[in-house]
């Protein structure tokens, strides 16, 4: 994912770096490998690319929770 920004017409460092983090997350939403995101990321820890896997489960919650209260499930 690191040459990515430099392929489209994003120019600043804080447009890449979002681009890829935007990238990262809706991998997992998709439901990509954590590692595989990880490496895409150039994170050197794991525990760097779970707060993308904790902001994905809590995006999963709140539509879930808007899907229950829209049709009377809770």
């Amino acid at each position: 994912m690191n040459g990515l920004g430099k392929k489209t017409i994003v120019t600043g460092s804080t447009e890449r770096s979002l681009l890829k983090h935007s990238i990262a997350t809706h991998l997992l939403d998709a439901g990509a490998d954590l590692a595989f995101v990880k490496d895409g990321l150039e994170h050197a820890h794991i525990q760097n690319t779970t707060l993308y896997a904790r902001l994905t489960a809590a995006t999963l919650d709140a539509q879930a929770r808007t899907v229950c209260t829209s049709h009377s499930v809770v």
